[in-house]
Protein backbone atom coordinates (compact mmCIF):
# COMPACT_ATOMS: atom_id res chain seq x y z
CA UNK A 1 0.00 0.00 0.00
CA UNK A 2 3.04 2.19 0.97
CA UNK A 3 4.47 1.42 -2.89
CA UNK A 4 6.46 4.90 -4.76
CA UNK A 5 4.34 6.40 -7.37
CA UNK A 6 6.62 5.47 -10.17
CA UNK A 7 5.07 1.83 -10.12
CA UNK A 8 1.93 3.42 -11.46
CA UNK A 9 1.20 3.41 -15.24
CA UNK A 10 1.07 6.09 -17.75
CA UNK A 11 -2.63 6.20 -17.54
CA UNK A 12 -3.09 7.11 -14.17
CA UNK A 13 -2.84 10.85 -14.42
CA UNK A 14 -5.84 10.87 -16.80
CA UNK A 15 -7.96 10.20 -13.69
CA UNK A 16 -7.44 13.56 -12.47
CA UNK A 17 -8.49 14.95 -16.18
CA UNK A 18 -12.08 15.51 -16.35
CA UNK A 19 -13.88 13.98 -19.56
CA UNK A 20 -15.38 17.08 -20.95
CA UNK A 21 -14.41 20.51 -21.06
CA UNK A 22 -14.78 23.05 -18.19
CA UNK A 23 -17.77 25.80 -19.12
CA UNK A 24 -19.04 29.11 -18.26
CA UNK A 25 -22.30 29.37 -16.71
CA UNK A 26 -24.34 32.40 -18.56
CA UNK A 27 -25.44 33.92 -15.11
CA UNK A 28 -26.62 36.96 -16.66
CA UNK A 29 -29.03 34.76 -19.04
CA UNK A 30 -30.89 34.12 -15.78
CA UNK A 31 -33.84 36.39 -14.78
CA UNK A 32 -32.58 39.47 -13.20
CA UNK A 33 -34.63 38.49 -10.03
CA UNK A 34 -32.49 34.94 -9.95
CA UNK A 35 -28.89 36.58 -10.63
CA UNK A 36 -29.93 39.55 -7.35
CA UNK A 37 -30.59 36.81 -5.40
CA UNK A 38 -27.57 34.50 -6.02
CA UNK A 39 -25.42 37.58 -5.33
CA UNK A 40 -27.57 38.20 -1.88
CA UNK A 41 -26.69 34.99 -1.13
CA UNK A 42 -23.10 34.89 -1.96
CA UNK A 43 -22.14 38.01 -0.15
CA UNK A 44 -24.70 38.27 3.36
CA UNK A 45 -23.02 36.74 6.35
CA UNK A 46 -24.70 35.08 8.88
CA UNK A 47 -22.79 36.64 11.76
CA UNK A 48 -22.08 40.38 12.15
CA UNK A 49 -18.77 41.53 10.36
CA UNK A 50 -16.16 42.84 13.18
CA UNK A 51 -13.06 44.18 12.03
CA UNK A 52 -11.68 44.09 15.29
CA UNK A 53 -11.35 41.00 15.53
CA UNK A 54 -8.37 41.37 13.83
CA UNK A 55 -5.20 43.33 15.89
CA UNK A 56 -3.13 44.72 12.77
CA UNK A 57 -4.65 46.31 10.42
CA UNK A 58 -3.85 43.75 7.87
CA UNK A 59 -6.16 41.40 9.27
CA UNK A 60 -8.80 44.23 9.49
CA UNK A 61 -8.52 44.88 5.67
CA UNK A 62 -9.08 41.00 5.17
CA UNK A 63 -12.24 40.80 7.80
CA UNK A 64 -13.99 43.66 5.75
CA UNK A 65 -12.53 42.74 1.98
CA UNK A 66 -15.53 43.35 -0.28
CA UNK A 67 -17.03 40.03 -1.71
CA UNK A 68 -14.41 39.19 -4.83
CA UNK A 69 -17.67 38.96 -7.23
CA UNK A 70 -17.29 42.82 -6.83
CA UNK A 71 -14.38 42.76 -8.90
CA UNK A 72 -16.15 40.92 -12.13
CA UNK A 73 -17.75 43.35 -13.88
CA UNK A 74 -19.31 46.97 -13.23
CA UNK A 75 -22.98 45.43 -13.09
CA UNK A 76 -21.83 43.19 -10.18
CA UNK A 77 -19.61 45.96 -8.68
CA UNK A 78 -23.01 47.70 -8.32
CA UNK A 79 -24.95 45.40 -6.95
CA UNK A 80 -22.45 43.56 -4.61
CA UNK A 81 -22.21 46.66 -2.74
CA UNK A 82 -25.59 47.18 -2.34
CA UNK A 83 -26.62 43.68 -1.17
CA UNK A 84 -23.00 43.44 0.65
CA UNK A 85 -23.70 46.99 3.08
CA UNK A 86 -27.56 46.99 2.86
CA UNK A 87 -27.64 43.49 4.02
CA UNK A 88 -24.85 42.76 6.30
CA UNK A 89 -24.29 43.41 10.13
CA UNK A 90 -21.54 45.55 11.08
CA UNK A 91 -19.99 46.13 14.34
CA UNK A 92 -16.61 46.95 16.22
CA UNK A 93 -15.06 47.71 19.60
CA UNK A 94 -13.41 50.26 20.78
CA UNK A 95 -9.82 48.35 22.22
CA UNK A 96 -6.00 49.19 23.34
CA UNK A 97 -3.60 48.78 20.43
CA UNK A 98 -6.37 47.89 18.07
CA UNK A 99 -6.92 50.49 15.35
CA UNK A 100 -9.75 52.07 15.18
CA UNK A 101 -12.78 51.31 13.15
CA UNK A 102 -13.28 54.81 11.90
CA UNK A 103 -10.71 54.66 9.57
CA UNK A 104 -12.55 51.86 7.51
CA UNK A 105 -15.24 53.59 7.70
CA UNK A 106 -14.02 56.98 6.09
CA UNK A 107 -12.30 54.75 3.37
CA UNK A 108 -15.59 53.16 2.42
CA UNK A 109 -17.28 56.37 1.54
CA UNK A 110 -20.42 58.06 2.13
CA UNK A 111 -22.77 56.16 -0.09
CA UNK A 112 -21.91 52.32 1.58
CA UNK A 113 -21.88 54.02 5.00
CA UNK A 114 -25.53 55.40 4.08
CA UNK A 115 -26.64 52.07 2.78
CA UNK A 116 -24.89 50.38 5.71
CA UNK A 117 -27.56 52.20 7.63
CA UNK A 118 -25.99 51.50 11.23
CA UNK A 119 -23.37 50.18 12.81
CA UNK A 120 -23.00 48.90 16.43
CA UNK A 121 -20.19 49.74 18.37
CA UNK A 122 -18.94 48.59 21.93
CA UNK A 123 -17.39 51.56 23.28
CA UNK A 124 -16.19 53.00 26.86
CA UNK A 125 -17.03 56.72 26.42
CA UNK A 126 -20.03 57.99 25.97
CA UNK A 127 -22.12 58.77 22.73
CA UNK A 128 -21.92 62.61 22.98
CA UNK A 129 -18.07 62.14 22.87
CA UNK A 130 -18.22 59.20 19.47
CA UNK A 131 -20.54 61.77 17.98
CA UNK A 132 -17.56 64.33 17.94
CA UNK A 133 -15.04 62.06 17.34
CA UNK A 134 -17.00 60.90 14.29
CA UNK A 135 -17.28 64.55 13.02
CA UNK A 136 -13.60 65.55 13.30
CA UNK A 137 -13.13 63.12 10.89
CA UNK A 138 -16.51 64.29 8.38
CA UNK A 139 -18.94 61.60 9.06
CA UNK A 140 -22.08 62.87 10.07
CA UNK A 141 -24.04 60.50 12.71
CA UNK A 142 -26.48 59.83 15.66
CA UNK A 143 -25.54 57.93 18.28
CA UNK A 144 -27.54 56.27 20.82
CA UNK A 145 -26.70 54.06 23.43
CA UNK A 146 -28.29 50.68 23.40
CA UNK A 147 -31.87 50.33 25.75
CA UNK A 148 -31.25 47.23 26.36
CA UNK A 149 -28.05 47.40 27.93
CA UNK A 150 -27.94 47.22 31.82
CA UNK A 151 -25.81 50.07 33.82
CA UNK A 152 -24.19 46.94 36.27
CA UNK A 153 -23.56 45.25 32.41
CA UNK A 154 -21.98 48.60 31.73
CA UNK A 155 -20.09 48.45 35.33
CA UNK A 156 -18.77 45.05 34.93
CA UNK A 157 -17.71 44.93 31.13
CA UNK A 158 -16.92 48.72 31.31
CA UNK A 159 -18.27 48.62 27.65
CA UNK A 160 -21.45 50.07 26.76
CA UNK A 161 -23.11 49.75 23.19
CA UNK A 162 -23.82 52.81 21.10
CA UNK A 163 -25.92 52.31 17.85
CA UNK A 164 -24.53 54.51 15.25
CA UNK A 165 -26.68 56.07 12.13
CA UNK A 166 -24.95 57.34 9.60
CA UNK A 167 -26.81 60.11 8.14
Amino acid sequence: MDEGLETLNDEFEDVFRPDHELKTFPLLELPMEIVLSIIEMAVTRPDPIDPTHGRKRRDQVNIVREPPLALTSKFFRREVHLAFYRNNIFESRHLNNVPCTRDWLVAIGHERRMLMGTFTFHAKFSDSFWQEKFAQIGISTKIEAAEDQSRAEVALTGFQTLTVTFL
